[in-house]
């Protein structure tokens, strides 16, 4: 069926007329008020039933607009906490796996030799570089403890020790630190360039791949993290990879301390 051109006019006529009223209603809608108000409260409207009912229905009405906002911005702020925590959950598991495929290389720990502390909570910085944990010499830890999370990954070492808590030095946050590849066994200079990340220059010729582990050089009982990124850096002298520990040390509540060979 065809439309005439006529009809379309007039659809389009009508449709401006609408949004002309609509425009003009908001525009007097202040200036209108203000002129009717002082002959509404003459007439006594205001004391009326008629406007109570449509005061009580409009408060009413905003109320349950305001309730259905705060409910919906209620369920996606769950809806992303939700996801935040799978996605954690995910990377520690990826993490426990990483860990217990290198059994050959002494990465569990004996249990008679471990102190099982709670992470307190993290002194606040640019990026986390230190943490307090619930035991301290009246527990037998002492300065220079290795303190590991799950899947044996090395998070930092005991620093100041009081008598029932203690101060960790997070292993990002200091100096250099000596990792060992895994697969090739060749050992690089890891820096500390944010909360559980390392960045390193290797040589171009070195052999590296996305989700290898590197162990901890000084103690290969432990895991620095796995290798997230790896930046070719083509026309310079060496590559760059950053290795990552696969889940936010601010998640990790519970540690494990023990002495370094």
């Amino acid at each position: 069926m065809m439309i005439s051109r006529r009809d379309s006019s007039k659809k389009y006529k009508k449709a401006l007329i609408f949004l002309v009223v609509c425009a003009a209603c908001v525009l007097l809608w202040k200036p209108l008020g203000t002129l009717l108000k002082p002959v509404l409260e003459y007439t006594g409207f205001f004391s009326s039933s008629v406007f109570r009912s449509f005061s009580e229905t409009k408060d009413a009405f905003s109320l349950y607009i305001r309730s259905n906002s705060a409910l919906y911005a209620k369920n996606k702020e769950l809806e992303l906490a939700l996801e935040n925590e799978r996605l954690k959950y995910l990377e520690l598991t990826v993490a426990e796996d990483a860990a217990s495929a290198h059994k050959d290389l002494g990465v569990r720990l004996e249990s008679e030799t471990v102190i099982f502390a709670r992470r307190i909570g993290f002194i606040d910085s640019v990026f986390y570089q230190t943490f307090r944990i619930d035991r301290g010499v009246s527990h037998q830890v002492a300065p220079y403890m290795l303190v590991s999370g799950p899947g044996a990954i090395l998070l930092g070492v005991v620093g100041t020790v009081d008598t029932r808590t203690s101060l960790v030095n997070a292993l990002w946050g200091g100096e250099t630190v000596k990792g060992r590849m895994s697969t090739s066994g060749a050992v690089i200079a890891l820096q500390g360039v944010d909360s559980g990340l390392y960045a390193s220059e290797v040589p171009h010729e070195m052999i590296v791949s996305l989700g290898d582990v590197v162990l901890y050089d000084q103690d290969p009982r432990f895991v620095i993290g796995t290798v997230k990124k790896i930046n070719n850096n083509e026309g310079e002298r060496f590559k760059e990879i950053i290795v990552q520990i696969p889940v936010h040390p601010q998640m990790i509540d519970r540690v494990a301390l023990s002495l370094p060979l």
